[in-house]
């Protein structure tokens, strides 16, 4: 991982040799947080693009993923359905 804080570049061969398990999980470790906060920052950029929208307004800036709207369509096709029968 490129920038890590554990790459070996940073470690004698005796030290690799004698924590390569454990640097090896905090390299991971560090890869999922960075992936989980880059996630995060998209998600916050969104909300802040929709507050601008919405004139600095607090309704409307929830954003809903594409399925979870997709299943709340489909609901309530089903309840459309069921009050025409």
């Amino acid at each position: 991982m490129a920038g890590s804080d554990f790459d070996p570049k940073f470690f004698t061969a005796t030290e690799l040799n004698n924590f390569q398990t454990i640097l090896t999980r905090l390299r991971e470790f560090e890869k999922t947080v960075a992936h989980s906060f880059r996630t995060l920052e998209k998600r916050v950029d969104q909300i802040e693009e929709n507050v601008k929208t919405n004139k600095n307004s607090l309704s409307g800036t929830k954003a809903v993923p594409q399925n979870e709207s997709e299943d709340e369509t489909e609901i309530n096709d089903e309840v459309d359905l069921d009050l025409t029968l």
